[in-house]
């Protein structure tokens, strides 16, 4: 069956062995995040993933799949994007720090938005499903990653998973932000 979109969220449970991302990855838009943690003992990297058009993961992550635990958060994006193919835009969520992001064009930081903030779990698949659709749709990978940050630091405000991000709330804050 042909893919259009895919937005992958990998959580490295054995469930997207390589015939299943393979399947991920025959989309004329691929974005990916592949987590890891103590359950996957660190054998999810992200670098799984070689056909992505957009990888989306957190700093720990990142530095994991690259193994560069000391490197400049710019280097460790540089060499996320030499494992993959050349037109495969990163972004790293870094939290209460913002987010890096970074393509063969351009390159940039989105700065935290978040104040406070009660429960950051989810905040990073926030990010995801709506910076990945929005790329898809050619939103440029710096408004994606903006928007992306939006989401995230309203999830931050949601205490586990109480309610979801609402369109409208995400639209309002951006606006605001904007103007």
């Amino acid at each position: 069956f042909p893919v259009t979109i895919s937005v992958v969220f990998d959580f490295g449970h054995g469930l997207l062995a390589a015939h299943e991302r393979h399947i991920c990855e025959s989309g004329k838009f691929v974005a990916v995040n592949a987590q890891c943690n103590a359950g996957n003992y660190g054998f999810n990297p992200v670098t799984n993933y070689r056909n992505a058009h957009l990888i989306c993961v957190d700093e720990p992550e990142a530095r994991f799949a690259t193994q560069m635990r000391e490197h400049s958060i710019e280097t460790v994006i540089t060499k996320l994007r030499d494992y993959s193919s050349s037109h495969t835009k990163v972004i790293v969520t870094k939290g209460r720090y913002g987010c890096a992001y970074q393509d063969s064009e351009v390159s940039g930081t989105v700065p935290p938005f978040a104040v406070g903030g009660v429960d950051s779990m989810g905040a990073g698949d926030a990010f995801l499903a709506v910076a990945g659709p929005l790329m898809a749709a050619g939103l440029p990978l710096e408004a994606a990653a903006f928007v992306g940050n939006v989401a995230g630091a309203i999830k931050v405000s949601i205490l586990g998973h109480q309610r979801h991000v609402e369109r409208e709330e995400l639209l309002k804050t951006v606006d605001a932000l904007l103007t």
